[in-house]
């Protein structure tokens, strides 16, 4: 169960860190604050993206999780999307900007207000509070994020180009490249208008390897996978391979490893690996 509340504890922070000089302020949405260290620079805004290094305990100094011992800081888009976001976490993170540190504590009454029986852990108790220390080590916003990541795409592509140029000899395909270097193949066309943002889109993919290795295969469950088109839960060349598609379209995919896992890799897939998906449309249900 602490498990799941250091889960919330992230999905409801990003923003905080420890000292103690003075007591706590009520803020304009409710939670409390304790600012401790104020660099004087431009605050936080939605829309940029935060570095910070965080402490989340209980009120009885019980540490659910620390990036301290994870030895990574935690990274956050800073989006106002929900009551949540409003009323605790992201409006925190908006009142820090680099180098900052603050702590800011939320009532366990107010968390779990509403919630099911059961849904309180015995470790905070009735009157309890949740308390998040952290500290802004960076903070960048959408301009220079896109450039960032344009520069490390360009050279990650240079990297694949070679190995993707091969296989595309190999099985003699006739691709179309877009501009982020992802190379594509409709092999049957369907019909119906172009899948778009907020779309579910019902598929069947094969994942491998350049060298053909299988590591992931809805044929092989016998099953289709549902995607919410811009839900971020896949790597970004997987949506923008279907954003390429039209219900009842099969096409062959090469994602570049800049838009896959990059140099970190995932479980089975080694790092600095472009991607093979074989993509068809069963269904798309617009977004109502």
């Amino acid at each position: 169960m602490k498990a799941k509340i250091a889960i919330l504890g992230l999905a409801i922070a990003g923003t905080l860190a420890s000292c103690n000089k003075g007591g706590f302020k009520k803020s304009d949405v409710g939670f409390m604050y304790n600012i401790h260290t104020d660099a004087n620079g431009e605050k936080i805004k939605e829309g940029d993206f935060v570095k910070f290094n965080m402490i989340f305990k209980t009120d009885k100094d019980s540490v659910l999780q620390s990036s301290y011992q994870m030895k990574r800081p935690f990274e956050v888009l800073v989006k106002i999307d929900t009551a949540m976001d409003k009323e605790h976490v992201m409006s925190a993170l908006t009142m820090l900007g680099k180098g900052d540190s603050a702590t800011f504590k939320i009532s366990t009454d107010d968390l779990f207000k509403g919630a099911p029986e059961g849904a309180r852990p015995k470790f905070l108790p009735k009157g309890s509070s949740l308390l998040y220390t952290i500290k802004v080590e960076d903070v960048k916003s959408k301009a220079q994020m896109e450039t960032e990541f344009k520069a490390k795409r360009d050279k990650q592509n240079a990297i694949d180009k070679a190995p993707i140029d091969a296989y595309v000899a190999a099985k003699k395909l006739n691709v179309t490249t877009t501009a982020s270097g992802l190379r594509y193949v409709i092999t049957t066309p369907g019909a119906g208008d172009q899948i778009k943002d907020g779309d579910t889109v019902i598929a069947h993919y094969s994942g491998t390897l350049l060298n053909g290795t299988k590591f992931d295969s809805s044929y092989d469950r016998k099953e289709p996978a549902t995607f919410l088109i811009n839900e971020h839960a896949v790597i970004p060349g997987f949506y923008e391979s279907l954003k390429l598609l039209k219900k009842g379209d099969k096409g062959v995919f090469i994602i570049p490893s800049a838009l896959a896992y990059a140099e970190q890799g995932a479980g089975t897939i080694p790092p600095n690996s472009p991607l093979v998906f074989e993509l068809e449309v069963i269904d798309v249900k617009a977004k109502k």
